[in-house]
């Protein structure tokens, strides 16, 4: 009987998971919920996972994802792939039910060690539930359902703190070891800037525990060094992911850090503490009133921590009443304001560290509500603690106490949930997911190809912004026909563009200059001839859009049931994935090679643009060959017959980690045409292969396995010892 009573916090947290994501655990629903000019969680979220899914059940590993643009390291980007959570789920289950089951696990994982982590302050289990409800289901996560991997890496701060505060108390080293994994674990989990922030305030809280809490003066170097040491063991463990990312920001337009301009973006008013009260009392997106978000305004999904009203008034009592009596308290008041500072961005004096490395690696600064949102959550539980303790010395009759404790927690699980349940657009799974008409007609056409999507944004921010998406399930249903990225990839079909937090140069060149030469002109997407010769050159054949486009040889071919209607129009002129030239010219810069490419004198079909001389090489004009025979995610096979030397170009993405073999014999591939693979193929038929092989990922693999395995061998190790001490 103790044994169930101890465990009914936890299962009353698992009964409120259930009751959240109601028809979401069976696979019968989905959250569609949509931000502006898409949803990320139908555009980004879904279809990673979808990703991950599918290649482990395939038995392949998710490196390389050549549905999006032209191809992209899906292992170097916020995916979460190598988390073991992720890994069994979505072995296990299948679409949507192990994606909805990530979001349900984590949650429970969130309430269950916020739970534990105030219970291992010594406070009482009435309090400690009161704290995770209201930091589980507080603005801060529901908000963030749509970002998967935002709510799986914060899922693990609070194991995090928990394992630091009994790591600690017990000084035991596989506590140690333990908090390693959950480090590990977090930074698998992929979204980096709360890796980062969470370890900033581990780091702040250990301090503050072993220097200022009393810990003996024996034991306070020791621990401190046993803490480091376990976040230097998360960050190896998580190395699998980390080295591809590195690899990735390199290579992107975040070398360097983020533009002090672009962090200045979102910024958090101080005015918006006022939604702590109630969060739509700015505006509501639901229904569009909710002021758009701007270089001075925020997100409302990025600015929302309401945390209930009673959690908020018992934090003020805390702080009011203990601040100077309890240090732990102390810790969390300047917790608050450390956060607050940081979350108002440019708008508060901390904004230069954002200038400094590694906070000026991320951007929306605003995020730093999270440990604000925690640290009220915190004290709301030890103002609680506090008022239970006074209401005990009134009452003295137990089942009145009890009686009136538990109407304290039901009305604030109830005001909590009035917000949290009725926030998201949940839509059936069969329905949303069902092939639209335009995938349709597409999966007609056997050919090897790319789709372009132009102008779904226009007609979804007209709906978004204006009227939101409490009552227009069936508008946002519609746009799903634009097959806008990554949504494609459900589908299995190809599209030119890509949607992710992050995309390396070559890709944001192409992606930059098709985007500046198409313009919505009097409700018509005019394409320009420069972009359009890029278009032949991308192998992009159909163009998705909800306006008439006009652009040299294009055909209208197929135009949807739906409002607005979606049509689609064939390129007439499209080059196939691989062709043979017999032609180059040498452009090393991203201008030259701009220049070159869309000049109107400049022959595409027959002349690729390269980035280096090819020495003692000289090419005859003749009819060569090339067909691909095989066409895999990181496999790439080619037969081609050459008549002549001459330079085989596949229309994909050129990146670190692909190798070519030419019968069987590594050759160099080449960078061309900005964002392509090319090499040079002698006379006579061959077999070419590319295979993503890359150095990042393996280095990265086998530093994970080691360190995984040295500190699974010192658990058992360190946890006899306990027991031999004891």
């Amino acid at each position: 009987m103790k044994f169930i009573l101890k465990l009914l916090p936890i299962f009353i947290l698992a009964i409120l998971v259930v009751i959240f994501f109601n028809k979401t655990l069976t696979g019968q629903q989905i959250f569609v919920t949509p931000d502006f000019g898409r949803s990320d969680i139908l555009h980004y979220e879904y279809p990673t996972k979808l990703f991950l899914s599918e290649s482990l059940k395939n038995g392949h590993l998710p490196l390389w994802n050549s549905l999006i643009t032209n191809g992209y390291p899906q292992i170097a980007t916020i995916n979460g792939y190598f988390n073991p959570l992720n890994l069994i789920i979505f072995f296990l289950f299948p679409m949507p039910l192990a994606f909805n089951l990530g979001f349900a696990l984590s949650f429970l994982i969130i309430g269950t060690f916020t739970y534990l982590f105030t219970r291992s302050m010594g406070l009482s289990k009435i309090a400690s539930l009161l704290g995770a409800i209201s930091f589980s289901y507080s603005g801060i996560f529901v908000t963030q359902i749509v970002h998967f991997n935002v709510i799986q890496t914060l899922a693990f701060f609070p194991m995090e703190l928990y394992l630091t505060e009994i790591y600690i108390q017990k000084k035991r080293s596989f506590l140690g070891v333990l908090l390693a994994f959950a480090i590990g674990f977090q930074t698998l989990a992929g979204f980096y800037q709360v890796v980062l922030y969470s370890l900033i305030v581990l780091v702040l809280y250990a301090f503050t525990r072993i220097f200022l809490v009393g810990e003996p003066r024996f034991y306070r170097w020791r621990l401190i060094l046993g803490i480091i040491a376990a976040i230097i063991g998360g960050l190896l463990i998580s190395a699998i992911q980390l080295l591809p990312s590195w690899e990735l920001t390199q290579m992107s337009n975040r070398k360097g850090g983020v533009g002090i301009e672009e962090i200045k973006l979102f910024p958090y008013q101080f005015k918006h503490l006022i939604t702590f009260v109630w969060p739509y009392l700015l505006g509501d997106p639901r229904i569009g009133t909710y002021p758009q978000f701007s270089k001075d305004w925020g997100i409302f999904w990025e600015s929302t921590g309401f945390i209930g009203i009673l959690p908020l008034i018992f934090a003020s009592w805390a702080i009011i009443w203990g601040i100077g009596k309890n240090k732990i308290i102390l810790f969390f008041s300047l917790l608050l304001i450390l956060s607050l500072l940081l979350m108002l961005g440019k708008n508060s004096p901390t904004f230069f560290l954002f200038k400094l490395p590694p906070l000026s690696f991320f951007r929306v600064p605003a995020r730093w509500i999270i440990f604000f949102t925690f640290s009220l959550s915190i004290l709301g539980t030890i103002g609680f603690e506090f008022f239970l303790q006074n209401l005990k010395s009134k009452i003295t009759n137990k089942f009145f106490w009890h009686l009136g404790t538990f109407l304290i927690l039901s009305i604030s699980t109830v005001n909590i949930f009035i917000f949290a349940l009725n926030y998201h657009l949940r839509g059936n799974s069969e329905k949303w997911l069902q092939k639209p008409e335009t995938a349709g007609f597409l999966e007609k056409d056997k050919s090897l190809y790319r789709i372009l999507s132009l102008g779904n944004e226009n007609v979804w921010n007209e709906q978004f912004l204006n009227r939101g998406w409490l009552r227009a399930e069936d508008s946002y249903f519609a746009f799903r026909e634009a097959l806008d990225p990554n949504w494609n990839v459900i589908f299995g079909i190809n599209q030119a563009s890509s949607y992710s937090p992050i995309s390396f140069e070559r890709d944001i060149i192409l992606s930059s200059f098709i985007e500046q030469n198409s313009h919505l002109t009097n409700n018509k997407f005019i394409i320009d001839n420069a972009a359009r010769s890029l278009l032949d050159l991308q192998n992009v054949k159909y163009i998705i859009s909800p306006f008439e486009v006009s652009a040299r040889d294009l055909d209208s071919v197929f135009k949807t049931q739906s409002q607005p209607p979606y049509f689609i129009y064939e390129n007439k002129t499209v080059l196939p994935r691989v062709f043979i030239v017999s032609n180059y010219e040498v452009a090393q810069t991203t201008k030259d090679q701009i220049r070159e490419i869309t000049s109107s004198k400049f022959g595409y079909k027959t002349t690729a643009i390269l980035e280096k001389n090819l020495e003692n090489k000289s090419f005859l004009q003749a009819s060569s060959e090339a067909q691909i025979t095989k066409y895999e995610d990181q496999n790439v096979e080619i037969k081609a017959k050459m008549n002549e030397e001459g330079i085989l170009v596949l229309a994909d993405a050129y990146y670190p980690g692909w190798k070519a073999f030419v019968d069987g014999k590594e050759s160099e591939i080449l960078p061309a045409n900005i964002n392509q693979r090319a090499l040079t193929l002698p006379k006579g038929n061959h077999l070419v292969k590319f295979t993503f092989a890359p150095t990042s990922f393996k280095l990265g693999a086998i530093i994970s396995l080691l360190t995984t395995v040295i500190a699974l061998a010192l658990l058992p190790v360190f946890f006899i010892k306990r027991d031999k001490t004891d």
